[in-house]
């Protein structure tokens, strides 16, 4: 027999993909992506993403009738792996938010994509800095 204090709730491990740069050259074509700016999460849907993966995660059959812009909150609650692995992380970053964070959805035909394109700081366009070299350019201005 054995005595025990209550014990301290067990953090429930939650998977966690790989961070990536913020740049549109880590998009594949055949993917989904779940950004976290601050005030909102954006779920990017790519054209050649699984429609098994689109109707186990938000219900719809296909990418072509997923609705734009979709402000899902929360996201749909299904009887899959896959809705619950996102539902699960989604969670796990609103807990670390003083208020919970609207979740959109956008499809890369979009019009609205640029919600998220604008967040990709790694990128450089004509007569600007990447994030990273404008970094090294304030750096050398210090000097």
């Amino acid at each position: 027999m054995a005595l025990y204090r209550n014990p301290e709730p067990i953090p429930q491990i939650i998977p966690q993909p790989g961070r990536l740069h913020l740049s549109a050259e880590r998009l594949e074509r055949c993917g989904a992506y779940l950004m976290d700016a601050g005030n909102t999460i954006f779920l990017y849907i790519r054209c050649g993403i699984s429609s098994a993966w689109v109707e186990a995660t938000l219900g719809v059959p296909s990418y072509a009738v997923i609705p734009q812009p979709l402000f899902e909150d929360p996201l749909p609650e299904l009887d899959t792996t896959e809705s619950q692995m996102l539902r699960n992380f989604v969670a796990h970053l609103q807990r670390s938010k003083p208020y919970p964070a609207p979740i959109v959805v956008l499809k890369e035909d979009n019009p609205a994509r640029m919600l998220f394109i604008q967040h990709l700081v790694d990128d450089r366009t004509e007569g600007s800095h990447s994030y990273v070299e404008f970094l090294q350019f304030l750096k050398s201005q210090v000097k």
